[in-house]
């Protein structure tokens, strides 16, 4: 009885501790030239890869963008970031997006293809744009379309600020056919 009460308490332990929640803020406003396809962030120990399509990751004093053409270093028409957590999913995000120009700027978000339009006053603008619709992936992706208004300026991604659930290890697989196999061996061996 005692075997089982040890392998029953690591299995509760293993789900236990993969359950917890995490909310990390990563701003993308210091002034430095990223100019890779794939960039590593860490705050608060976790991985944030931002990976770019159409040009290389480029961060600078407003925020992260892509640097090719058409917009130079904001996300333009048929650019794309991809932003992916190591080990976590997302449960909820929130980001500021830099918007350039009094037109609307429209861009894909995530793999629903939520299209969303910002449109700037004054020639610039900072908005905060919500999402909730991640479904538990660890990743989801900005890209830049045809814009409803004269031109497409581009936009860059001042900050984000996700709540991340860790996605159980492998290991917790392994503990609960570890504790069922001690289980029926256990069982087996008393006559």
């Amino acid at each position: 009885m005692r075997i089982f009460s040890v392998l029953l308490t690591a299995f509760f332990l293993s789900f236990a501790t993969s359950a917890s929640a995490i909310t990390v803020l990563y701003d993308f406003e210091q002034n430095l030239s990223d100019n890779q396809t794939s960039v590593d962030y860490i705050e608060n120990g976790v991985t944030l890869t931002v990976s770019s399509t159409g040009g290389q990751v480029h961060r600078a004093g407003n925020g992260i963008g892509v640097r090719g053409n058409p917009e130079g270093a904001r996300i333009g028409l048929g650019e794309q970031l991809t932003f992916t957590f190591d080990g976590y999913r997302i449960d909820s995000f929130t980001a500021t997006i830099w918007e350039r120009g009094s037109e609307d700027e429209q861009f894909i978000f995530g793999s629903d293809g939520l299209l969303t339009a910002f449109g700037g006053t004054n020639g610039v603008s900072l908005q905060t744009f919500t999402a909730s619709l991640l479904n538990g992936a660890s990743s989801f992706t900005i890209q830049g379309v045809v814009p409803n208004g004269p031109g497409n300026r581009g936009i860059k991604i001042s900050n984000i600020q996700v709540e991340l659930s860790e996605i159980p290890l492998p290991a917790s697989s392994g503990l609960l056919l570890a504790a069922i196999m001690g289980l029926g061996f256990y069982k087996r061996r008393k006559p």
